[in-house]
């Protein structure tokens, strides 16, 4: 593949980050310079609706992307990145404690409207992962809970508002991050579970997003023992293209979770682990924090595609992907009175009432 196309698709397979609540000089000039298919925002970005809806106009203009993807974790609960005006809707486990469809669903399209009114177009919600380890230290209440029939009625009934409203929606985390007893932000986990107790349990409500049109699923920095021993999910073709793509028969996008987080970063290699990741089957590569290793991972990428270590279909199946979730961008807004409005309001708190 020639060196400018081989550039381009490493481009487009990335989703940075970058800090500060107004775009500076750098992190634009990053922008024009790495054409990533989408940012993703955090609390480190945010201030005021004015202030963050001025930081996306700016980050498209730079990016000279209308169809940027402008990703976030609003989740609910203790996950929540963009704070009052905005609804802070309860957490997963709290919707899931009500045992009640259509108040999961509403919370799925009240918190898509709000995101969509400021700019964002990709929340990386809803939670899919059971909680079946009380010793989790990182999942927990983002779970719907311990029984993974009530996780995927309740994941799927946010999902449709999610999708009713016109966002893109991302299940997390691929193949499942619920029964470790380590936080993959820190240390690389594992599991020993097999296909069985996968199938069983943890895949039940990945399978179902899958069959309800779901956009995007985001990775595990897991390693499963019973079906790839040596790699993480994040890292393994066995299950991100052997399981999720081909058995499973997903046809939208792989994102990873973030690269730098120290379960890759500390054991694998930050670059070296978005080509294995790439190969093995990722579309999109979530680099939150540094500049110069999404340059870094953008080059190695490109040089890589060029050379054809990253294989033409591989490259052309991921661009063709990410193309494809692109153009489903929401171009027009809804109102921004939908932010923090009464209605919503008292959704949330109707949930916190009946989850007591």
């Amino acid at each position: 593949m020639d060196a400018a196309r081989a550039r381009r698709i490493a481009g487009r397979m990335l989703m940075v980050g970058f800090p500060g609540k107004v775009l500076e000089a750098g992190a634009a000039a990053l922008l024009r310079d790495l054409h990533p298919a989408g940012i993703i925002l955090f609390s480190r970005n945010y201030e005021s609706l004015a202030q963050v809806t001025a930081l996306i106009a700016a980050a498209i203009e730079a990016a000279d992307d209308p169809q940027l993807l402008v990703a976030i974790d609003q989740e609910g609960g203790k996950v929540n990145r963009f704070t009052a005006p905005f609804t802070l809707f309860p957490g997963a486990r709290e919707i899931g404690a009500t045992a009640n469809d259509y108040m999961a669903y509403e919370v799925g399209k009240a918190m898509a409207t709000e995101l969509l009114a400021s700019g964002v177009n990709v929340n990386l919600a809803p939670v899919l992962d059971v909680d079946s380890n009380p010793q989790n230290p990182i999942i927990g209440p983002r779970s719907f809970g311990p029984d993974p029939y009530l996780v995927s009625r309740m994941a799927m009934q946010m999902l449709s508002g999610m999708q009713d409203a016109g966002i893109l929606a991302c299940g997390k985390h691929f193949p499942g991050h619920g029964d470790t007893s380590e936080d993959s932000h820190l240390k690389l986990p594992s599991v020993d579970h097999g296909l069985d107790r996968l199938l069983d349990v943890e895949l039940v409500p990945f399978a179902d997003a899958i069959d309800a049109g779901i956009d995007m699923i985001m990775t595990a920095h897991v390693v499963v023992r019973g079906v790839d021993p040596d790699c993480p999910a994040t890292l393994s073709s066995d299950i991100l293209t052997g399981l999720l793509k081909t058995r499973m028969g997903f046809r939208g996008v792989v994102v990873t979770d973030d690269l730098e987080m120290k379960a890759i970063a500390d054991n694998f290699g930050r670059t070296e682990a978005a080509l294995s990741a790439v190969r093995s089957g990722a579309d999109l590569l979530l680099v939150c924090h540094t500049a110069d290793l999404q340059v870094e991972i953008r080059d190695a990428l490109a040089a890589a595609i060029e050379k054809g270590d990253v294989g033409p279909e591989r490259a052309n199946d991921a661009s063709d992907r990410v193309t494809a979730l692109k153009k489903r961008v929401l171009r027009k807004r809804p109102d921004p009175y939908f932010i923090g409005c009464i209605e919503h309001a008292r959704l949330a708190e109707e949930i916190r009432d009946l989850a007591c």
